[in-house]
């Protein structure tokens, strides 16, 4: 039974392929991947479908049947097709819709729309707002009409964004100079000043506060729980929990978990059938599934009081004697 099984994992690239099913399942809220056997009841590929094309089968209360049923546009009507149930594994994450899981990123979706928004803001109110502009004195005379000072102003201006020059069949071009500010403004001078140039320095202080921004990140991050601090995202000293940063590491853990709680369930039932379809019985062998086991500074810290203990221990046997 152990050859056969680890044939089928060799076979289905089972190693790399978990990697695959658990991203499924914990964005979409469910992965389901059909089981292609051969005429001797071995499995020789798992197939990835869809996830919205796929529905169970129920009876008239909605209660779960054997079988699925795929719908190749993801539409309500048109010919399903039929898989028997040893046919498809199934792996459902999350709170349960119906048959259907909850992707972990799927109530923060609105906090990730506004904050990609206010990000892609900043970066255009940096782009326009947050450089010093020039202000040009373009010297006028005092009986000049508006006309004639807008006049003046345009050929100003061309005259110091433009750069004049012949291409290779000595035809007359211009082009934009390279270093100019397309917000430089262009005032006229009625002759007092003759002309010049001021220096506008950027003042933007609303640029500065991003703590609406923080606030969307804070709550994108709790939703991913993933400590920050395995993201290099902390901000400020001390812990981020009341219980410290254990906490976060505990509660990490426990995500992981559940995510392995739903791939061991797919798995097991895959080797079930393909046990079965060998003349084996899963669970008079006593079948089981070990997955890695989730390590945290939480269980260090555990080790190291027990550490201590043992020594104190130690030492009062030394000193008492018979403890």
């Amino acid at each position: 039974a152990m050859k056969v099984l680890n044939e089928m994992k060799r076979r289905l690239d089972l190693g790399a392929e978990c990697w695959q099913i658990v991203r499924g399942f914990v964005r979409n809220g469910e992965e389901f991947r059909e089981v292609v056997w051969d005429e001797s009841g071995i499995a020789r590929r798992l197939k990835h479908l869809p996830s919205y094309q796929i529905t169970p089968m129920l009876d008239g209360f909605g209660n779960k049947q054997p079988g699925y049923q795929q719908r190749l546009d993801g539409a309500q009507y048109g010919k399903p097709i039929d898989f028997p149930e040893w046919c498809m594994i199934s792996f459902v994450y999350g709170a349960r819709r119906g048959w259907q899981g909850t992707g972990l990123m799927m109530p923060a979706r609105r906090t990730w729309k506004r904050l990609v928004k206010m990000e892609d803001g900043m970066a255009l109110a940096r782009l326009i707002r947050a450089y010093d502009k020039y202000l040009h004195k373009v010297p006028v005379k005092p009986e000049w009409d508006l006309d004639r000072n807008i006049r003046a102003i345009t050929e100003h201006k061309r005259q110091m964004t433009k750069r004049y020059g012949l291409d290779e069949n000595n035809q007359l071009f211009t082009r934009e100079r390279p270093f100019q500010v397309e917000t430089d403004i262009y005032l006229p001078d009625d002759g007092s000043g003759k002309g010049g140039v001021e220096l506008l320095s950027a003042q933007n202080q609303q640029l500065m506060n991003i703590d609406d921004v923080l606030y969307h990140q804070a709550l994108l991050m709790a939703r991913v729980k993933v400590p920050s601090k395995y993201l290099n995202l902390v901000r400020r000293s001390g812990a981020l929990t009341d219980a410290g940063l254990s906490s976060e590491d505990i509660q990490f853990a426990r995500t992981l978990r559940q995510e392995q709680a739903v791939l061991r369930t797919g798995l097991l039932k895959l080797a079930h059938y393909q046990l079965a379809f060998q003349g084996w019985d899963s669970d008079e062998l006593g079948v089981g599934l070990n997955l890695p086991k989730v390590s945290t500074d939480d269980q260090y810290q555990d080790a190291k009081v027990l550490f201590t203990m043992a020594q104190a221990a130690d030492l009062f046997a030394q000193v008492l004697g018979g403890l």
